[in-house]
């Protein structure tokens, strides 16, 4: 599993990383990317940097236990850090707002922003994208270029990540346990997702 580096970034909140890296998230929600061709999200990787980003950051779009530990702040200077890598595991399509309520326990955002995220464009469905998640023991730092600005989900960097030295950020059992809890609500347990098979 182990790759040397890598140059493919999504880009994701920064609170949401960091939910991620701690293990509090396993998934992460998708629909579209203003700059995207065609303005809808697509899934061209299997695997890939988390690249940490503060535009469009809101308090209020969070649970209350998690605005806190928002940085409003945005940091765009010179470089851009990364700490964190992740696989794709599997995938899934929410049209169902009853199931969107069903996942409210295994997620920070607010219950209302995920249905309206799920009702914007409703003929294309909402993607649940489930992560492994792997913390770079040592965290790097690369120059950052104009070219990573705007509203897009994908960034290829000019710069190569190490990923040489890796930790999850949930060991297997845990892992596993939380995948058969989503997969009780979504039925996606085990399920292998390959790279493009979403038609998205």
């Amino acid at each position: 599993m182990s790759l040397p580096v890598s140059n493919i970034g999504l880009k994701e909140w920064a609170v949401v990383i960091n939910a991620l890296e701690t293990g509090r998230l396993t998934f992460v929600f998708r629909k579209g990317g203003i700059s995207e061709h065609g303005r809808e999200f697509s899934l061209p990787y299997k695997d890939f940097l988390l690249y940490p980003t503060y535009e469009h950051q809101r308090k209020e779009l969070l649970k209350r236990e998690f605005r806190d530990s928002i940085d409003m702040a945005d940091p765009i200077g010179d470089t851009v850090d990364f700490k964190s890598w992740a696989r794709i595991y599997g995938v899934s399509k929410i049209t169902d707002p009853g199931v969107i309520k069903r996942l409210n326990p295994f997620h920070i955002w607010e219950n209302d922003y995920i249905v309206k995220k799920m009702r914007w464009k409703p003929s294309s469905p909402l993607y649940v994208i489930f992560l492994r998640v792997y913390r770079l023991v040592r965290p790097q730092s690369i120059q950052y270029l104009e070219a990573y600005g705007g509203c897009r989900s994908w960034v290829s960097l000019k710069t190569d990540v190490s990923l040489v030295e890796m930790i999850p950020a949930l060991d297997d059992e845990s892992f596993s346990k939380r995948i058969g809890e989503l997969g009780d609500i979504l039925g996606v347990a085990g399920q292998v997702f390959e790279p493009n098979a979403t038609g998205a």
